[in-house]
């Protein structure tokens, strides 16, 4: 009975270390799966990034292209587009960019105004590079200058828009930066705010 009594103890007690261990393996199991989870959320959050440009940022990127002053002819009429400044309003999300005018009405005119173009920025994820699409002259004032030549200065503004300002990067993403680099594929969101352009990318 002796022998029977410690035979069941001991049957006993190996259920318990068994029951023990089982519990040690659940334990750890959560504890991976929470460790993953917790890993995978970090990833998710390094693949979401917001790129924020000041006026300043994107006015040093322009400037350093070396592009103004830019000269178009059209018959008796020169127009002459220099020294851009960047603007950014929290009211568009567009990036605008004034330009002085100098307007030459051979022989003898010769007027000056102020242009306001406005370019959306659109994002190629292949090269990482943020680029002016889409420019438009948004507004122009230039006193002085005779009514039938109005239509033909706005025809050159535009073209100066779309043959110079469409397509310049004003940032890439660095492909030494991991974040950058995971962030880059997913365009999200272009917004202007707090005088900044703020640009979205990644999954969340």
């Amino acid at each position: 009975r002796i022998i029977m009594i410690i035979h069941s103890c001991t049957h006993y007690l190996d259920r318990i270390k068994y029951v023990a261990h089982l519990r040690t393996l659940k334990v750890n199991f959560i504890s991976n799966l929470i460790q993953r989870i917790v890993k995978l959320i970090r990833g998710l959050l390094t693949l979401s990034y917001t790129l924020e440009l000041s006026e300043q940022q994107i006015q040093k990127r322009i400037d350093s292209l070396g592009i103004f002053p830019v000269k178009n002819k059209r018959r008796l009429l020169t127009v002459i587009a220099s020294d851009p400044k960047i603007a950014l309003s929290n009211t568009d999300d567009r990036l605008g960019i004034e330009l002085d005018l100098k307007v030459q009405i051979r022989p003898i005119i010769s007027i000056t105004g102020h242009v306001m173009m406005q370019a959306a920025v659109d994002y190629d994820a292949t090269s990482g590079e943020f680029r002016l699409d889409d420019p438009r002259v948004s507004d122009l004032q230039i006193k002085g200058l005779p009514g039938e030549y109005a239509n033909v200065v706005r025809e050159i503004l535009e073209a100066i828009a779309v043959g110079v300002l469409s397509g310049i990067t004003i940032y890439q993403f660095q492909s030494d930066d991991k974040y950058q680099r995971m962030a880059k594929r997913l365009l999200k969101k272009v917004a202007v705010e707090d005088d900044r352009l703020k640009i979205k990318v990644g999954l969340l």
